[in-house]
């Protein structure tokens, strides 16, 4: 009596531990895919000044003015923040920020995701993991959590063109992987840092 009315709770143990184990692997990678040294409200905040910076100047096609923006980007994350945030840093979060979202461009044209630009929304049928097979650490991620700064990012890096991050004489610039810097000496988010790691999420641009 007493075993069979155990055998519901080692199920339901099982898929609460299941579930865990989901929502953690999912935060881990949400993580790594923000990047080292940025909260959650840094990262947003330091979107938010991009992006209004980018639409509050004509030319950002020109480097020169591109390039003008993450010094001003820079000083609003710094005084916004109450921390310092140097130009190097602001520039590889939103190098960052366009290297996914070109993976994810790509992601939207897979065998089976029937996607909608409209609504920045999608819908996977079986025929994306016939083709897949193996699913990547990346297309899970986006799969789970799709890409909310599509529109954004559509308009800035698409629609109007901006020019590529000029990293050239920025110290710890690493020219084979443009994601990866040196930031020993840099300041350090107060999130702790995850205990696995996602490389395709700091994958490198390569278009």
């Amino acid at each position: 009596m007493s075993s069979s009315a155990s055998v519901p709770n080692c199920a339901s143990s099982r898929k609460g531990s299941l579930q865990k184990m989901v929502r953690t692997r999912n935060e881990i990678a949400r993580i790594n895919c923000r990047g080292v040294g940025w909260s959650s409200t840094e990262e947003e905040a330091c979107y938010d000044h991009f992006f209004l910076l980018c639409r509050t100047h004509v030319n950002i096609h020109d480097p020169a003015v591109f390039d003008d923006i993450f010094v001003e980007l820079a000083r609003l994350m710094t005084v916004t923040m109450r921390k310092e945030f140097s130009i190097l840093k602001v520039k590889m979060k939103i190098n960052m920020l366009r290297t996914h979202f070109r993976d994810y461009v790509r992601f939207t044209t897979l065998p089976g995701v029937r996607f909608n630009k409209f609504t920045n929304k999608f819908y996977i049928d079986p025929f994306y993991y016939e083709q897949i097979g193996t699913e990547s650490n990346m297309h899970r991620y986006f799969r789970t959590n799709g890409f909310p700064r599509y529109h954004d990012c559509m308009e800035i890096f698409y629609t109007r063109g901006a020019a590529e991050i000029d990293f050239q004489g920025l110290p710890g610039y690493n020219r084979n992987n443009p994601l990866e810097f040196d930031f020993s000496s840099s300041d350090e988010s107060d999130e702790e840092n995850p205990t696995e790691t996602d490389e395709e999420c700091s994958g490198v641009d390569t278009d």
